[in-house]
């Protein structure tokens, strides 16, 4: 037989063996054999179920008390600590060991955060001090309207730089906000997608990259039309600054197992089997970025976008041929 490890089947097992018991001794002991001294032995029988009782309460208030004076002295700062001196394998256990899981969950989450508050302020140190050193080189002396039209020029795209970064940091606060809700909206993604299409076609032309679209017709899902078609634009965005020119991105939407599917397939750089894990991580620039300009956001953004729409994306790459981007969604 096995050993009760339950705290409840313990107390049960006790409260069960008493009444049996206290029942099985008036029983023998008053009706069939009438002993002597029955009311000393019942006294001792009583303190001894008592004792085992209380046994079983005082190792669950020992738990107890252990796991609340290590709770007092989490912070912030120690949460890599855990609670150790509990190895029992009922309730109060198994109440250790998930309140260990909370501590792993919160210490990733702290540093998440203070990655993502890093990443920002770096992000935005950069065009914040080539925008100040712009401006005091300019004031520096009398110059040209020709000159200070291209200082302003080139402030402003410093600017824009910046704004891109806010923008997409607001929108991946959105999209990760546990309170963050999305409308349940008939979207007609075939109408998202095609307008897409031509936003990329426009796209290309400054780079020589053709652009190809297959669309079919009534699409539609549950959700916000303005997110999915930043997610969607997000991923063409991509795939167009990383095809080099003469190379081509294909756009394609399509019903597939109750879902629909967006594709977008170019022929870029590729990426490496080392960056591919980690091309939806914030702030993520792979080994073969090079110079094209990028907050490592996107995809980010676009991942979390299509999770809270209960879809999934998924890429596949190989150096020299192209990346693949995958998206699936549940149709309305």
């Amino acid at each position: 037989m096995k050993p009760i490890k339950s705290l409840r089947g313990k107390l049960f097992f006790w409260y069960i063996t008493s009444l049996i018991t206290v029942t099985a001794f008036f029983y023998f002991a008053v009706h069939i054999y009438t002993l002597p001294y029955r009311n000393i032995f019942f006294t001792i029988l009583l303190i001894f179920l008592a004792l085992e009782g209380f046994f079983i309460v005082r190792k669950m208030t020992d738990g107890l008390s252990k796991l609340s004076s290590k709770i007092k002295t989490i912070t912030s700062k120690n949460l890599n600590e855990k609670v150790t001196d509990i190895e029992s394998e009922d309730e109060i256990g198994e109440l250790a060991f998930s309140f260990n899981q909370l501590l792993d969950r919160l210490l990733q989450a702290f540093k998440r955060e203070r990655q993502f508050i890093g990443d920002v302020a770096h992000e935005l140190k950069t065009p914040l001090a080539t925008q100040r050193s712009n401006i005091e080189i300019a004031l520096t002396k009398e110059r040209s309207n020709e000159e200070y039209k291209k200082v302003l020029a080139e402030v402003l795209s410093d600017n824009n730089r910046i704004t891109t970064t806010l923008k997409n940091i607001l929108d991946l606060a959105w999209s990760e906000a546990e309170s963050a809700k999305v409308k349940k909206d008939i979207v007609n993604l075939s109408d998202v997608v095609s307008e897409i299409v031509e936003i990329a076609t426009k796209l290309g032309l400054a780079k020589k990259v053709r652009v190809f679209g297959k669309v079919d017709d009534r699409i539609a899902i549950l959700g916000s039309e303005d997110k999915l078609s930043r997610a969607f634009l997000n991923v063409v965005d991509n795939a167009i600054k990383y095809t080099p020119s003469g190379g081509s991105v294909r756009i394609s939407l399509t019903k597939k197992n109750e879902q629909a599917k967006f594709q977008v397939k170019d022929t870029g750089v590729g990426i490496t089997k080392a960056d591919q894990p980690h091309i939806f991580e914030r702030f993520y620039r792979g080994s073969r970025s090079g110079k094209v300009y990028g907050s490592g956001l996107g995809l980010s953004i676009s991942q979390a976008i299509i999770s809270a729409h209960k879809g999934t994306i998924e890429v596949k790459s190989d150096i020299g041929r192209g990346t693949t981007i995958i998206t699936h969604l549940p149709l309305h």
